[in-house]
């Protein structure tokens, strides 16, 4: 099912403090915690429009979830999802999507923030987040205290075309397309002298991407790419980050980008980052299964 996000305002917060004392409902209710007024109230006093998003559920608001930054922590508040949109694999991708965020004040080296969570005693909830990398960190009789550990933060730095690093995800990159689509055929390389980036992790080489030419104003984001053993730290959505960052320094005032049905994960990427579908236009223009995308850069 198709769900996005998107930024809250002061008008959601009585919708999500009713959405709230519903999903809560039941285990506060078992927990001899529940009282009508202050489980509304309680998210009333919290809430923070700024750090808020909507959960978009086929169009229609469905739920919440905060990030909390703090000097030694990243809390997750307010996570809510409307019952009928429970057990359809959407919280899960949610949360996926927001432990993969890029720092939004990057700095050199890890970041120290771990994620943290309060989740209700006996909460079915708590098995997603141990899915996800929470482990517990204490507990009491009405709350168990869950925390992630930070990843290594990446380096992304931006190299020639003819980088060795950045080469070999390329081939790497062409390589799981073929497997992907049954083809031989990756469709043009990376001409020379095209802008690319390389995330380095520990100083090894895990994900590339690429800024090509179609004209004056219109660059192409080409073999974005992110090694297997590197995926889940959001370098993905860091990559396309940066390189529409870079695009906009060369001189482009708009990007184009060639992906396909069978790489749902990069459409979602795409989808959740301002990019929308445009009709085709490129080298796969009579392929069924290309989707191309598009996205004006801020000036």
């Amino acid at each position: 099912m198709e769900w996005n996000l998107r930024p809250s305002t002061p008008a959601d917060v009585e919708w999500i403090a009713e959405l709230k004392a519903d999903v809560l409902g039941d285990d506060l209710r078992r927990l001899g915690r529940y009282d009508d007024v202050r489980v509304r109230q309680r998210l009333r006093d919290e809430f923070a429009a700024a750090r808020t998003r909507v959960i978009v559920v086929g169009g229609a608001d469905a739920g919440s979830i905060a990030v909390r930054p703090t000097d030694d922590s990243r809390w997750i508040e307010h996570f809510y999802l409307a019952r009928d949109h429970q057990g359809l694999g959407i919280g899960g991708a949610v949360l996926r999507a927001v432990l993969a965020e890029p720092d939004p004040e990057p700095g050199p080296g890890p970041d120290p923030r771990p994620f943290r969570i309060d989740v209700l005693q006996g909460s079915a909830a708590r098995r997603l987040y141990e899915r996800h990398g929470f482990v517990l960190e204490r507990e009491d009789a009405i709350d168990a205290f869950l925390v992630r550990p930070a990843a290594a933060r990446p380096v992304i730095s931006r190299v020639g075309d003819d980088d060795a690093g950045f080469r070999a995800l390329v081939a790497a990159q062409e390589a799981e397309v073929r497997e992907r689509y049954a083809t031989e055929v990756t469709g043009p390389g990376i001409a020379p002298g095209t802008p690319a980036l390389v995330a380095y992790v520990d100083g090894d080489p895990v994900g590339c991407v690429a800024v090509g030419r179609l004209d004056a104003t219109t660059g192409e984001v080409k073999r974005l790419f992110v090694a297997a053993e590197a995926r889940g730290l959001g370098l993905s959505r860091a990559l396309m980050a940066r390189v529409e960052a870079l695009a906009a320094e060369v001189g482009y005032s708009a990007l184009r980008l060639e992906t396909g049905s069978k790489q749902p994960e990069a459409v979602r990427l795409y989808e959740t980052s301002g990019w929308r579908r445009i009709p085709n236009y490129g080298y796969f223009r009579d392929d069924p299964e290309v989707i191309s995308m598009e996205k004006p850069l801020a000036g």
